[in-house]
């Protein structure tokens, strides 16, 4: 996991993801995003949520893009392919239900359900670092948690010294 220990007011620690997985499950009418750490994105996801048993299949071959959203097609369970036994299991006990501020820019739709994975101890990061494409250098967009529930957290832009509101925008942080 890539957690840090961050200023006490930001909520606990940080999560720097390093792909956005997206799928649109069969019965849903928004998109659900999971967030990943790991070095490589799974070649399938199996989601164990809303009261089902979901598996997914990455739609694009060969290796991973910082930014690009990677996106996965909903199968059958007939459909499932043997090679992809080793599966990127997405569940309450080890993902976190979020909804984030300005949402459609990054996942497609204002209301997408994101899932992040939880911290060692087993809860939702203070701050969550989403990469997005960029031609320079790798980029993020920062978010903090302002409010968590038994069911979900919800994240909002995070701006150092500011009010995220008042800008209009998200806040990008790059790598030197």
């Amino acid at each position: 996991m890539s957690s840090s220990a961050l200023d006490p007011r930001s909520g606990g620690s940080e999560l720097a993801a390093t792909a956005v997985l997206l799928m649109l499950p069969r019965h849903a009418k928004t998109p659900v995003a999971v967030l990943i750490d790991g070095p490589s994105v799974p070649s399938s996801v199996q989601l164990d949520v809303f009261d089902s048993r979901e598996r997914f299949v990455r739609l694009r071959k060969g290796a991973h893009v910082h930014g690009l959203t990677e996106p996965y097609r909903h199968v059958s369970r007939d459909e499932f392919p043997a090679e992809s036994a080793a599966v990127h299991v997405v569940g309450f006990d080890n993902h976190a239900q979020c909804r984030f501020e300005r949402s459609a820019s990054i996942f497609g739709a204002v209301d997408a359900v994101v899932f992040v994975p939880r911290d060692p101890e087993g809860r939702s990061y203070g701050r969550v670092r989403i990469p997005i494409p960029s031609l320079d250098q790798r980029s993020w967009h920062d978010f903090e948690r302002t409010a968590e529930s038994r069911t979900e957290c919800r994240y909002r832009i995070a701006v150092p010294g500011g009010d995220a509101h008042s800008l209009g925008g998200s806040h990008v942080v790059s790598a030197h």
